[in-house]
């Protein structure tokens, strides 16, 4: 692992908050696509059968 000066290092952490913050919106919403096209996957079966 590179060495990282001690005045860079909260600075990179609060990057890191940040992206892990992103990637956990981006996961959630994700999660809602999916089920809305799950719903209208089983919408256009049933009006099929």
């Amino acid at each position: 692992m590179p060495y990282i000066p001690e005045d860079e290092r909260s600075e990179i952490d609060l990057l890191v908050a940040e992206l892990l913050e992103e990637l956990d919106t981006l996961g959630r919403a994700n999660y809602a696509i999916t089920e809305i096209l799950q719903g209208m996957a089983g919408d256009l079966a049933d009006y099929h059968t």
